[in-house]
């Protein structure tokens, strides 16, 4: 992916682009997700952490193969008990909410491997106060450009398990309360916290740029939500505005474009559905 900050000081003073979805086709997308797929888990006994290579949509469970009563399930669930989905289902919906083509010409909007992002970092990953991303097993990305210069950008990663992931998040909670600002070529960027309750776990901030004491017009909001031992990251920018309100607006945005992603991210839960 391009740098972000060569992106930010070529940007134009332009409107943010918005499609939102119906929350009737998000319903939609959903149900047709969680009727064409089913995840199983299996439950096994081991000193170390499991880490298993699982088939997309798919884990295996435990078949009776010699006549023996089947396993009992445990009450509980660990870490170090649950065969966690290992790689990006090769359908999973990760476009969902994104439109169909991109606005600056008319390309198809697709899922492709990221070339280096795995979850979008504060300080665009420089300066001593940020951390080195952590490992991830794997991870697809998508990205939209809109005509007026505006831009979302989603990543969907996958750690060995549960904790890892939860690590990585509070890792990157850590990282935008430490870098609350940075300067380059006269200009000073802002990152701040927003409150965010979505998935299992989730944090999101945004970045407004402030030029000769003012804050521009332009904004970068980003969304980070953990289901089991996955974290999907969705930013997105524009120049309609960086108030509380354009903040706002553009939050519930997001959340509405990336219900159908997150509620299909179950497949990666402890209990997958």
């Amino acid at each position: 992916m391009p740098d972000p900050i060569e992106q930010l000081e070529n940007f134009n003073q332009q409107g943010l682009h918005v499609n939102p979805l119906p929350a009737s086709e998000v319903r939609r997308r959903g149900d047709r997700m969680r009727r064409r797929n089913t995840a199983l888990a299996t439950v096994g006994t081991i000193a170390a952490a499991v880490i298993v290579i699982a088939t997309p949509l798919a884990v295996v469970a435990n078949h009776d193969t010699d006549g023996a009563p089947p396993i009992a399930p445990q009450p509980t669930r660990t870490t170090d008990q649950t065969a966690w989905l290992q790689a990006v289902p090769s359908d999973f919906p990760l476009a969902e909410g994104f439109p169909a083509t991109n606005g600056s010409d008319g390309s198809p909007v697709t899922v492709q491997p990221p070339t280096d992002l795995e979850v979008f970092p504060p300080c665009f990953g420089r300066g001593d106060k940020r951390s080195t991303p952590a490992p991830t097993l794997d991870k697809a990305g998508v990205e939209y450009a809109g005509e007026s210069e505006d831009q979302r950008r989603a990543v969907l990663a996958v750690y060995p398990d549960q904790d890892a992931a939860t690590a990585a998040l509070t890792q990157l909670q850590d990282d935008v309360a430490g870098c609350r600002s940075q300067s380059r070529a006269g200009k000073t960027y802002l990152f701040d916290p927003l409150p965010s309750d979505l998935g299992e776990q989730s944090f999101s901030w945004t970045m407004r740029l402030r030029l000769s004491g003012e804050v521009s017009s332009e904004l970068l909001v980003v969304q980070n939500v953990r289901v089991g031992n996955a974290i999907h990251s969705l930013s997105y920018f524009g120049q309609g505005g960086a108030n509380q309100e354009a903040i706002d607006y553009t939050a519930r945005l997001m959340a509405n474009d990336s219900a159908g992603v997150v509620s299909d991210m179950c497949f990666f839960a402890a209990e997958p559905c």
